[in-house]
């Protein structure tokens, strides 16, 4: 069943990186119009400070913010380079989901002093554009289900919302990602989008993919694959420099993975009740 857009009370959380802000601002404007409120978490970084004055001069309600010191997930990291070593692994995933839980957790804090629960809840990071209508992506949304866009770019992690309570597992992503590889070892490698469909699945919940236009507007031009490559081995030489030039090097193409993975249709008997697109189960 679709959700109604008309009188709920929605909540559009927002984390990571505001390079672009100042241009995708008036994107979520044309997106939600003045009608939801709007948290944020980010990185007490020079370059993000005033991100409010944003929020004011493009009519977006902000209701709550917070400047935050980036965690020490060293630990976390090490494992998933060591166990994950010749597949590439998004070790930065725990760093950028903090980041989500903290926004989540501003939300429900303030859910607290009003003493009301939102009905809708959105995860989205800062820099994106839309070519679709609220309208558009409520009709073609599910209920029961974790609801995402995925961008032009293919990320599918970066655009989710579902009813407040469905959304509110989130804050335990990062208990699960650290005990994923005790569950699931690491045949499957250690993805950042196809790691968040398999939490949602393993938590019980069916995904639905909205086929509407999204874009991740980018603050330099070039392939942004490319400089995340290089940024993740300055990291690693930087924090881990025993372990440079073991890690995410060699062969870009990833080969011996095992398939289907659990965030595959394949790896499910009832793959149906599980994969949506635009709301509608497969037959």
């Amino acid at each position: 069943m679709e959700i109604m857009y008309d009188s709920k009370r929605i909540a559009v959380c927002l984390s990571g990186h505001p390079r672009t802000f100042n241009e995708t601002a008036v994107e979520f404007e044309k997106l939600f119009g003045s009608r939801v409120d709007f948290y944020f978490s980010t990185w007490s970084h020079p370059e993000a400070f005033g991100l409010e004055k944003i929020f004011s001069e493009n009519g977006l309600r902000l209701v709550g913010y917070e400047y935050v010191a980036e965690p020490d997930y060293s630990r976390s990291e090490r494992l998933i380079l060591e166990k994950f070593c010749d597949t590439y692994p998004d070790f930065f995933i725990f760093n950028q989901w903090f980041g989500v839980k903290r926004a989540i957790q501003l939300m429900a804090n303030y859910e607290e002093v009003i003493g009301r629960k939102y009905d809708i809840v959105f995860r989205a990071r800062f820099d994106l554009s839309f070519d679709t209508s609220i309208e558009s992506i409520f009709k073609k949304s599910d209920q029961e289900s974790i609801n995402y866009l995925e961008a032009v770019s293919k990320g599918s992690d970066q655009f989710m919302f579902s009813t407040r309570d469905n959304m509110m597992i989130f804050t335990k992503f990062e208990e699960w990602l650290q005990n994923y590889p005790n569950k699931y070892g690491a045949k499957y490698g250690f993805y950042a989008s196809p790691l968040v469909k398999a939490f949602a699945l393993d938590s019980g919940f069916s995904i639905n993919k909205i086929d509407e236009k999204m874009t991740v507007v980018r603050d330099k031009p070039g392939s942004a694959r490319l400089r995340r490559e290089q940024r993740s081995k300055d990291y690693i030489a930087a924090k881990f420099p025993d372990l440079s030039g073991r890690v995410w090097t060699g062969d870009r193409a990833v080969k011996g993975l095992a398939s289907p993975a659990p965030w595959d249709q394949g790896y499910y008997a009832n793959p149906e009740a599980l994969f949506l697109l635009n709301g509608l189960r497969s037959k």
